[in-house]
């Protein structure tokens, strides 16, 4: 069985855009309407649902959070340092809680991945320190999984990682 992955980050947001206006998202937030690309302090997020929920979709990519066979090499990873964006609009979803009803980090995969895990990074603490105010405020943290194949793309999966965040 061949499994595809999508990579093209311009299109995944199309995808989730999509999902959301489809109403193919209810697990998670139901969208009369959807603005992208809305300014939020100095961050500029991905989605303002229904004038009251901020969604700001991140991609882990710097590795597959898979099993691969036997036949596939890796070599170790560095630990990841390029966390800035991430602090930033975590923080900013945070602080918007005090004017709006809801925020929420979406996970997204474009492949079935089984269950988001935070990788250790340069700046670990500072991150999950950042992630677990955030939480603490009342940021809702989700994982939606899509699925690409020559047909066409699908919501697979999608679930609440809110506790796993909390300190």
């Amino acid at each position: 069985m061949t499994t595809w992955i999508g990579i093209n980050q311009t299109a995944a947001n199309r995808y989730v855009e999509q999902a959301l206006a489809g109403g193919l998202l209810s697990r998670i937030v139901t969208a009369e309407s959807v603005r992208r690309e809305t300014f939020l302090g100095r961050s500029r997020l991905d989605f303002l649902i229904d004038g009251d929920t901020y969604v700001e979709v991140k991609t882990p990519l710097d590795n597959l959070q898979v099993p691969l066979g036997d036949h596939v090499r890796t070599r170790p990873r560095p630990p990841l340092a390029s966390t800035e964006r991430l602090v930033k609009h975590i923080g900013e979803l945070g602080r918007s809680l005090e004017a709006h009803q809801r925020a929420i980090l979406l996970v997204r995969f474009l492949y079935d991945n089984p269950g988001f895990q935070a990788r250790e990074s340069s700046r670990h603490s500072e991150v999950r320190d950042q992630v677990a105010r955030a939480v603490e405020r009342g940021v809702e943290i989700w994982q939606v999984n899509f699925t690409l194949d020559r047909f066409g793309v699908r919501v697979s999966r999608q679930y609440e990682l809110t506790p796993g965040f909390l300190t």
